[in-house]
């Protein structure tokens, strides 16, 4: 390439740029742009809609076996894990059918050890609750500490506000 040639390159990058910025611009000014001063207050538009709300992901939880249920271990919103014990049911009524057909000394021992297996499955059940709850009445004691702590600044915001009152009374009237 000569360097003509390379010169008419250029010069017709150049010129296309130039056409593409000025077309930019013309554009660009005939934009609607309003400004306005920020202030402070209620917002008053309002988008109301109608709709299907579905939940991204679902899971539903049942139970091995039927039986009573004893106690739920979780709200309905809390976040729970996989794994997680969410409730406990009673077993009172599938160990008696359970029973019924146990024979041999080996079968009483196995019925033994699948109980054991289980109260230790209750008890960590019963010790998450327990911390669960412990933890929930720790933020509750915080929550109960930070009102306290909001009551007593406002009641002396209001004695300072009163004596400020008191004096202003006292300094028109003399």
């Amino acid at each position: 390439m000569s360097a003509r040639q390379k010169t008419a390159a250029v010069t017709l990058v150049i010129a296309l740029a130039a056409a593409v910025g000025y077309a930019t611009l013309r554009t660009l000014r005939r934009l609607p742009v309003s400004v306005a001063v920020v202030r402070e207050g209620p917002l008053t538009d309002t988008v109301t809609l109608s709709g299907r709300v579905e939940t991204l992901h679902r899971a539903d939880v049942k139970p091995r076996f039927a039986g009573k249920l004893e106690d739920l271990l979780c709200q309905v919103g809390d976040e729970v894990r996989q794994g997680q014990s969410v409730a406990l049911m009673s077993t009172a009524s599938l160990m008696a059918a359970r029973d019924k057909g146990l024979r041999t000394p080996e079968d009483r021992l196995a019925r033994v050890r699948a109980d054991l297996q289980e109260a230790h499955r209750e008890r960590r059940a019963a010790e998450r609750r327990l911390s669960t709850l412990q933890d929930k009445l720790d933020e509750l004691t915080g929550e109960l500490q930070s009102i306290d702590e909001a009551q007593a600044q406002l009641e002396e915001a209001q004695q300072a506000q009163e004596q400020a009152e008191r004096e202003l009374r006292a300094l028109e009237t003399s």
